[in-house]
């Protein structure tokens, strides 16, 4: 179901793909917008290039791990932990970052006692306590990124449109 929401840097480039499916719109503020499944992603990029000055980055190639222990504690806690590229990040229930480290580790299972001191350490034993969190699923998205330009050509905001696609489950 392809996305449309901000963005934070990722890594990867991505090759062509078909833009069909349902869209979703994201803010900056973590808020989703469900748009009709019959909206493609090609019409949701006209739509916003008819009102807004647009110019388009690079797609980009992303894998997301998401983490949860056997009983679901992280889901439970009305959390995400979700490891993108080089970053393992703990979400709240509106999709705002609690806590975040650089994680290198992807697929191995996460412990608390296992993360450097610090807010995601403290944040996550609350969570899971002496618990592993382990993959659920892996999700690939194609992202495209759009930065919104004012008068002046200079950045105002930035859009994400995301194509994700479940790559595995655990």
């Amino acid at each position: 179901m392809p996305c449309i929401g901000a963005v934070r840097d990722g890594s990867g480039r991505e090759q062509d793909s078909a833009d069909t499916g349902p869209v979703v719109v994201t803010t900056h503020r973590a808020c989703r917008y469900v748009l009709p499944p019959e909206l493609t992603t090609a019409q949701a990029r006209q739509f916003l290039e008819q009102h807004l000055d647009l110019e388009w980055d690079a797609r980009e190639l992303v894998d997301r791990a998401y983490y949860d222990t056997f009983d679901g504690l992280v889901r439970v806690a009305g959390m995400t932990l979700v490891c993108e590229g080089d970053r393992l990040v703990l979400r709240d229930g509106e999709d705002r970052e609690r806590a975040a480290v650089d994680w290198s580790s992807d697929g191995v299972p996460v412990q608390a006692a296992d993360l450097p001191p610090g807010a995601m350490r403290d944040l996550l034993a609350r969570v899971i306590d002496v618990r592993a969190a382990t993959v659920l699923v892996r999700v690939r998205v194609r992202r495209q990124v759009l930065r919104v330009l004012d008068d002046e050509r200079k950045t105002v905001a930035r859009i994400a449109i995301e194509e994700p696609s479940l790559a595995m489950r655990a």
